[in-house]
């Protein structure tokens, strides 16, 4: 008994360590601190958007269409004098909703599946692994595309749409993750002691395969967030009036020669969101890899 609580202090203490290893690597990242520092900003932006914005997302005001920035307007006014900035602010909500919304339909779906198959092998590994090539072999897009015509134009489509295509990488990597782990001998120990299937993969192989996880999900969150705009762009994303990036950027096409602010500035907010992610999710790799040679200062 001593032993087993000593081994479990043991682990504890490790994790804490690596842990403290993993946040000075990735403090000394810059990128990944500007790419916190983005996203910390958005999500600022969107808990305290009505605060922010100067005007509701739906205020018109017709005397004042395609005002170009001012200061009354930070970044003009659209076609039916809605403030842009207001828009763009609200906007933000969606853009994280959308994201979060995603990312964990496909973690969820692919992590899952990805368990049963690296866990119990034989025919269940070989049949969800060539569902998972099967949806490897066509552009995601094009996917979406299909399954969000099938169901029809609407946020919550969209995000359905793009969360059921998207689980096929997170359902590969952890089954590789989980054929590593269950190989190590704190997994037989399990065994010994009479732990079921569902508790040795949720206690203990889990944990110790969700780093890669993690790193995935954030850089999957631009790649949600493209994607998403990007059905919103061509109209079977988010309706009028939701304050859309994608929406409001589908909106200012046709007004580019005439007040170009409208596509410019959600397609500048949906570029930095993307870098935000993208900064950190490279940050986390780094910090999170176990490979990196360790220094001890």
């Amino acid at each position: 008994m001593k032993s087993a609580v000593d081994k479990d202090a043991v682990e504890q203490i490790k994790s804490k360590s690596q842990l403290r290893i993993a946040l000075r690597r990735l403090k000394g990242n810059r990128l990944a601190v500007f790419g916190a520092g983005i996203i910390a900003m958005i999500i600022f932006a969107a808990i305290f958007a009505p605060w922010i914005a100067p005007q509701h997302y739906r205020t018109q005001v017709l005397r004042d269409r395609f005002q170009p920035p001012s200061w009354e307007y930070p970044l003009g006014t659209d076609n039916l004098g809605r403030c842009l900035f207001s828009r763009i602010i609200f906007g933000s909500r969606l853009a994280l909703m959308v994201g979060v919304v995603i990312i964990g339909i496909q973690v969820t779906l692919g992590v899952s599946l990805g368990l049963i198959a690296g866990f119990y092998g034989g025919v269940l590994d070989n049949l969800i692994m060539r569902i998972v090539d099967i949806m490897l072999a066509f552009p995601a897009i094009v996917l979406a595309l299909a399954v969000a015509a099938v169901l029809g134009a609407g946020l919550f489509n969209a995000m359905l749409a793009l969360g059921v295509i998207g689980w096929s990488g997170y359902a590969r990597v952890s089954r590789g993750q989980v054929l590593a782990a269950k190989e190590n001998e704190y997994i037989e120990a399990a065994r010994a002691v009479g732990a079921s299937n569902f508790r040795i993969m949720v206690r203990h192989i889990l944990p110790n395969i969700v780093a890669p996880i993690i790193v995935m999900a954030t850089l999957g969150m631009a790649g949600a967030l493209l994607a998403a705009s990007a059905l919103s762009f061509l109209g079977l994303g988010a309706l009028p009036p939701q304050p859309c990036w994608g929406a409001i950027l589908a909106a200012g096409r046709d007004f580019l020669r005439r007040a170009p602010w409208i596509a410019t500035f959600p397609g500048i907010a949906i570029m930095i969101t993307v870098l935000g992610f993208n900064f950190l999710g490279d940050g986390l790799r780094d910090a999170l890899d176990p490979r990196q040679e360790i220094e001890i200062k």
